[in-house]
């Protein structure tokens, strides 16, 4: 279990013991598809997610998707929390349709998918993240884009977003900002991650 999920305390700096001087990180800045992609510290990243969801077939699928389509990584296990907490069978009636799996995909907006396929997490994380992305392309930023991914886009575009998606909205956002505070405490305090963040900054 990922311990004090819920902090609210973000240290906008961490200290790097390789050199004595700070490295400035955001305190809402996502830098975990940076690391993943870096040989060095991407075991780091995968074991901060696998303790997170509670399995690392999970986590490696939410990374290896999230990886390829550019969708931070913060915000891909937030939306999976908050759809499904990580469950690939979790499954919700709405009367005319289902949702389910691990993004809660719905019937109705999936038509041409198998119903084992919902329930299959690599085939869900790709469908699902993939919406994601294109819902934050269109939104233009993550609320917006959160508010098409649970309401629909045409809804969002025509009248707005409904009370209980707004709603939505803040349980993720929030839970994304523990995350990443979460992430920054325990994997930026590593020297060898330091080191990777430092030349990073230097090289840009």
């Amino acid at each position: 279990m990922i311990r004090s999920l819920l902090r609210s305390d973000t240290p906008p700096l961490a200290a790097d013991p390789t050199q004595g001087l700070p490295i400035e990180v955001p305190a809402n800045k996502d830098v975990g598809l940076m690391l993943y992609r870096n040989p060095k510290t991407a075991q780091k990243v995968v074991d901060f997610y696998t303790n997170l969801s509670g399995s690392a077939e999970i986590a490696n699928i939410i990374i290896k998707v999230s990886n390829k389509l550019n969708v931070p990584l913060s915000l891909a296990f937030a939306l999976a929390w908050k759809e499904s907490r990580f469950s690939p069978g979790a499954v919700n009636f709405n009367g005319d349709s289902v949702d389910r799996g691990l993004y809660q995909l719905n019937s109705l907006s999936f038509p041409s998918l198998k119903s084992q396929e919902f329930y299959d997490p690599l085939v869900n994380a790709e469908r699902g993240l993939g919406y994601l992305s294109s819902c934050l392309k269109t939104g233009g930023n993550e609320i917006v884009g959160l508010a098409m991914y649970n309401a629909g886009m045409s809804r969002v575009v025509a009248d707005g977003t409904p009370r209980i998606t707004l709603d939505y909205i803040s349980t993720i956002l929030k839970y994304q900002d523990a995350v990443i505070t979460e992430f920054q405490a325990s994997v930026l305090q590593k020297a060898d991650v330091l080191q990777v963040m430092k030349s990073a900054q230097q090289a840009g």
